[in-house]
């Protein structure tokens, strides 16, 4: 008898511990018995890790389910635990609709987008964040890109709806009132009272609300002379607040059936051509400044002479401890759902880079590098697969005394590359070429840019004879 309810093999352990609040027992089992009901092949569930999925069989006499998940086919699930963690979708359900049907919620998508984000928002209810919602559609039903333009076209319906309340973090619920909301309706006068950009943007967004497209018209002129006027107020520093409120002001007046452009005021102040500098300035992570600002506090320890007052094992005790809160807290930031869903493209990315790091390990590193060359290279080989504390660890197992002196050109080669690579300039610099020149554009580029590397890296080592010997490490000859 128990053999035929515990399918415990069947749980994943992540989920099999989760704590469910107490609740009456007699309630309990009741509330379970009428979800039971529910749970029919052909039903269309969410569970709160696994997702969206359709339940494919029922086994009565085991007490399981079968469901088939979008990351997980012919998912067994005993009854008592899918009553406490499965919630089943009607067929009017968006994400039901998703599943069994993409086409007609697509075209929906398409011709009303203000409706379906009516549906969505009341179905989700508190769960409606714009996080949730993006969850929700990509990549089931569109890719990145196509989500970007169906939000923009989403946001503009939802904002001429005064039922909906639109929050500004993307955490907060997004709210349908079932009547606008009992509030004071703008005027121009709230308009010409408004302080900073985002007030102004609000007062637009409520003017559109408030008043009728016609109304409106006739006091566009000076709305849009109180917006120009807040432009011309912002810092010229703040050009991304000047974007914003050229934005709404567009979209603000192709609300009203007029061109939807910023007007010649905000795009006099707007830069002709987007910045790519300061778009790379904005987004450039932390660690290349501060690479550049240790090297500095270094030159001037040494410079007063303080050397004596820098403990050089405390320093590295105090990176290692960091080292290790950096990477424990990206790990907890991953997206498992994104990871189970693209599991496989991320598989041969890995194996890709895996295969062509092993290739310049094994090939090209006895001819580039002077010996000992393994020593030289296994260190670059743990930093290309992991991170620089990953070729440090591998340098230490393949010669422990660093008797091929492999630490100090690495060291060197790390101050010179870090604030270009590995989180430097490159890396932001590389999803805007993408954008700007095309994908093909920057792989011939980055084509090129190996080749010319590889080719001076072989002409530079052609007088190593290392690539005779086979691969020894330091410390295994004797």
């Amino acid at each position: 008898m128990g053999l035929g309810i515990r399918m415990v093999g069947t749980m994943p352990t992540d989920t099999e511990n989760e704590k469910v609040d107490p609740v009456d027992e007699s309630a309990s089992d009741s509330q379970s018995q009428e979800k039971l009901k529910s749970y029919v092949a052909g039903a269309v569930c969410r569970h709160r890790s696994w997702g969206v999925g359709q339940i494919a069989s029922r086994d009565d006499a085991l007490g399981s389910l079968l469901i088939d998940f979008r990351s997980k086919k012919g998912h067994a699930m005993e009854f008592e635990y899918a009553s406490q963690t499965l919630r089943i979708l009607t067929e009017e359900h968006f994400e039901a609709r998703i599943l069994k049907d993409p086409a007609s919620v697509k075209e929906q998508a398409g011709k009303d987008p203000g409706e379906l984000m009516k549906q969505a928002v009341q179905q989700l209810g508190r769960e409606a964040t714009t996080t949730r919602l993006e969850e929700a559609f990509v990549p089931h039903l569109f890719q990145v890109a196509d989500w970007k333009k169906f939000w923009e076209a989403a946001k503009r319906a939802m904002r001429k709806d005064a039922r909906f309340v639109i929050p500004s973090k993307r955490t907060d619920p997004i709210q349908y009132l079932e009547s606008a909301a009992q509030s004071k309706g703008a005027s121009v006068e709230e308009l010409r009272e408004a302080v900073g950009v985002k007030r102004v943007i609000e007062v637009l967004e409520k003017l559109q609300k408030s008043q009728n497209a016609a109304a409106l018209k006739s006091q566009a002129e000076e709305i849009f002379k109180l917006v120009d006027a807040a432009g011309q107020k912002v810092p010229k520093s703040q050009v991304g607040q000047v974007a914003e409120l050229a934005l709404a002001r567009a979209e603000f007046s192709a609300g009203l059936g007029l061109p939807a452009e910023p007007g010649a005021v905000l795009r006099g102040i707007l830069p002709a051509e987007p910045s790519r500098l300061a778009l790379v300035v904005e987004t450039l992570p932390v660690f290349p400044l501060a690479l550049v600002g240790s090297l500095l506090m270094r030159w001037l320890v040494e410079r007063c002479g303080a050397d004596q007052l820098v403990s050089g094992p405390i320093q590295n005790r105090v990176g290692s401890v960091s080292a290790d809160l950096l990477i424990a807290a990206a790990t907890a930031c991953l997206d498992l759902s994104l990871l189970a869903h693209d599991w496989l493209p991320l598989l041969v990315l890995s194996t890709a880079g895996l295969a062509w790091n092993l290739a310049i390990l094994l090939l090209l590193a006895p001819r580039m590098l002077p010996p000992p060359w393994f020593s030289r290279g296994i260190i670059e080989f743990g930093q290309a697969t992991g991170v620089a504390a990953s070729g440090l660890l591998l340098l230490n197992m393949a010669d422990p005394e660093d008797r091929g002196d492999a630490l100090t050109p690495f060291s060197i080669k790390q101050l010179l590359i870090q604030p270009l690579l590995a989180g430097g300039v490159i890396t932001v610099v590389a999803p805007l070429a993408v954008v700007s020149w095309g994908l093909g554009a920057w792989t011939a580029l980055s084509l090129v840019v190996v080749l010319l590397a590889g080719g001076t890296g072989l002409w530079l080592g052609r007088g190593n004879n290392a690539a005779q010997k086979p691969p020894e490490a330091p410390g295994q000859s004797a």
